[in-house]
């Protein structure tokens, strides 16, 4: 039992000394220094859109096509995202691809 109070008594000295880190994402002091994370350049957003919807030039019965916006990472996907989501329009689940903006 002694130990454990001791285990939280320096936890404490610790956190009172101003040297505590962080969730990631946000600033981190360190012996009394202010350091930033890394910057999010590398998460673009991007636009997903019903492909059975803009191929078929809009339903007949709606005239608007489904979209989502989503975040994609750079380095891990290059190329065109392609997802299954679900179309309100369409009433089933069809493929989104991404859009220029």
């Amino acid at each position: 039992m002694a130990k454990s109070k001791d285990v939280r008594a320096k936890s404490k000295d610790v956190r009172a000394k101003g040297k505590d880190v962080r969730a990631k994402g946000k600033n981190v002091r360190a012996k009394g220094k202010n350091v930033r994370a890394k910057a999010k350049d590398v998460r673009v957003i991007v636009i997903l859109e019903c492909t059975s919807c803009a191929r078929n030039d809009v339903n007949k019965e709606s005239p608007r096509i489904s979209k989502y916006i989503t975040q994609k990472n750079r380095h891990n996907t290059p190329d065109q995202l392609e997802l299954r989501k679900f179309c309100r329009y369409c009433h089933k689940h069809t493929i989104h691809g991404e859009i220029k903006k």
